[in-house]
């Protein structure tokens, strides 16, 4: 087997090792720090993080592409395990969350192959989220800002495409 190969296997091996170890002390330790499925089960979301996380360790040049998944599962597990353990039921106005989570998926992304046409997408996402986020809280001066900022983004934009055009 070639070395790259057993590479590949052996980070699969010790990631899912690490995972099985996390999970048992977890379901050992549960009852003595007040965890319970009911709040954790968001957890179960980041499998697939795992699994995307090992595809790009094993062969990250032509695997990129799978942290956008990555970033958004972990956003709304972060997202869930927050609104669990917070008792919260801000759902009404935390919803942009969702709409957040594309948008950092496409912001690793940029940051991962530093292509433009992805970091304006992934901009326009996030702005959009941070609007409605605004308009959630109902605080005007969020939404100044936001559409103040958004127009710098887009003039700064503009500017260099047009600056690189001449």
């Amino acid at each position: 087997m070639p070395e790259n190969e057993m590479n590949k296997v052996s980070t699969g091996k010790i990631l899912l090792s690490v995972i099985l170890i996390a999970a048992g002390i977890l379901f050992l330790f549960g009852n003595y720090l007040n965890l319970s499925i009911e709040k954790l089960w968001p957890l179960f979301m980041m499998i697939p993080v795992v699994i995307f996380t090992a595809i790009m360790l094993g062969d990250f040049k032509n695997n990129y592409g799978v942290i956008v998944p990555a970033v958004i599962l972990t956003t709304y597990t972060v997202y869930f395990l927050i609104m669990n353990y917070s008792n919260s039921m801000y759902y009404g106005s935390t919803w942009p969350v969702f709409i957040l989570g594309p948008g950092l998926g496409l912001l690793a992304l940029y940051i991962a192959n530093r292509k433009s046409g992805v970091l304006l997408s992934s901009l326009i996402i996030i702005g959009v989220a941070v609007i409605f986020f605004a308009f959630s809280y109902k605080t005007p001066v969020l939404i100044g800002v936001c559409f103040i900022a958004g127009g710098c983004i887009f003039l700064i934009t503009a500017l260099t495409h047009s600056f690189h055009k001449n």
